[in-house]
């Protein structure tokens, strides 16, 4: 699914984003962390608490110690080299597939310059019109966040191996509530997106 809108100032996109996550049953949400996004993020993970958000494990400064961090990272040009190609790895085994002509064309659009990757016509643009391929940086995420997501279903981690949580748990309750997202229709409507505020 691509939703794209122009114009709209980030805390509403992060209402409307979030609104169509929970009709999406509680999709996993996932975003580039960069200063522009951090309105987003804020009226995602802190004003309305949407809690099934993608993490990236990150070192601790002056640590070996790994943490948390909510959205994908793009800090250098590596990162952006290394997601495309997993994506664009991916469409050609035909585990992803595009539907969108828009974000076929910006995907051509990206050109290596000087040990960088760069969106061609912003670069040609004038600062006044900005076209930043926005479309192939969130196309990257998705598949990021759908593969990793699906890998860690299928996989089960040392930590995970072998526990079974004590009836009523906390841990115990938190999985029979994911069974039952899983299983059944959301109680969420696409009424409810449209008059969320």
């Amino acid at each position: 699914m691509e939703y794209t809108i122009r114009g709209m100032q980030s805390i509403r996109f992060a209402q409307n984003v979030i609104g169509l996550c929970l009709w999406l049953r509680n999709a996993l949400l996932g975003w580039e962390e960069s200063g522009v996004s951090g309105p987003f993020a804020k009226e995602v993970m802190e004003t309305r608490c949407y809690g099934n958000v993608y993490f990236r494990e990150v070192r601790e400064i002056g640590s070996r110690k790994k943490t948390r961090k909510a959205g994908w990272q793009n800090s250098k040009s590596d990162d952006k080299a290394d997601l495309f190609e997993k994506m664009a790895l991916a469409m050609e085994m035909g585990h992803y597939t595009v539907r969108s002509e828009d974000l076929l064309r910006e995907c051509g659009e990206y050109e290596w310059a000087k040990g960088k990757i760069i969106h061609q016509p912003t670069k040609n643009r004038d600062s006044d019109e900005k076209a930043h391929g926005d479309r192939c940086i969130a196309a990257g995420v998705a598949w990021l966040v759908y593969s990793e997501d699906s890998v860690r279903d299928r996989i089960d981690t040392s930590d995970e191996t072998g526990e079974t949580p004590e009836y009523g748990s906390f841990l115990w309750r938190e999985r029979q509530e994911q069974r039952k997202t899983r299983a059944d229709g959301p109680e969420f409507g696409i009424l409810d997106v449209l008059l969320m505020e």
